[in-house]
């Protein structure tokens, strides 16, 4: 039973420490209280996290032809900002 830092599951996420402090308040990430500072994530329930995450490939292949097909029409009116 490993436990890792807060900056060691981010950088398994590939998220910031805000983005993994937000999944930890809103119950979607346990994490553990040391002490009154030191926060600590069971390595193992990080991999289960992880797991329950993954898309099969199959609907990530419906996503991709539902993206492509999707047309917008665009309104530009002058002097608008375009981002």
């Amino acid at each position: 039973m490993a436990y890792i830092t807060r900056q060691q599951a981010a950088e398994r996420l590939a998220v910031s420490l805000r983005t993994l402090d937000g999944m930890i308040q809103r119950g979607t990430l346990p994490a553990y209280r040391i002490g009154s500072k030191l926060v600590r994530i069971k390595e193992s329930e990080l991999e289960d996290y992880i797991a329950s995450r993954l898309v099969a490939p199959e609907a990530v292949k419906k996503n991709a032809k539902a993206a492509a097909t999707v047309q917008r029409r665009c309104t530009y009116v002058p002097g608008m900002k375009v981002v």
